[in-house]
């Protein structure tokens, strides 16, 4: 079977095409782990330097220690909220890109 030059574009194209849908999906999941890393950065750069505040201005050992105990005991729930929040991201991109890669197939087997 031989294919014309138009043939040859046209698949070209539609390669270029499927490529490019993948890595934009790939990207806004890419996108949404920074944002979520930098909002987790600015939080706990804000939660360190307040609980740090709050530490160095306790007048008996025991103000210390509250306020220590204070700041450490949440840091479970937020690392499970984390785990939450980048399994979502990862589920919804591997989701998006999997939606993106069967379209490309259906358009491929009908194609040929």
């Amino acid at each position: 079977m031989i294919f014309t030059q138009e043939q040859i574009l046209a698949v070209q194209q539609a390669n270029l095409e499927s490529l490019y849908s993948l890595t934009a999906k790939a990207i806004e999941g890419f996108e949404k782990l920074a944002e979520l890393n930098m909002q987790v950065a600015k939080t706990a750069l804000t939660e360190n330097l307040d609980g740090a505040r709050r530490a160095l201005s306790a007048k008996e050992p025991r103000e210390f220690l509250e306020v220590h105990a204070s700041l450490v005991q949440p840091v479970g729930e937020k690392a499970m909220a984390y785990a939450r929040h980048l399994y979502e991201i990862t589920s919804e991109t591997q989701k998006e890109l999997a939606e993106v890669a069967k379209a490309i197939l259906t358009e491929g087997s009908r194609k040929l």
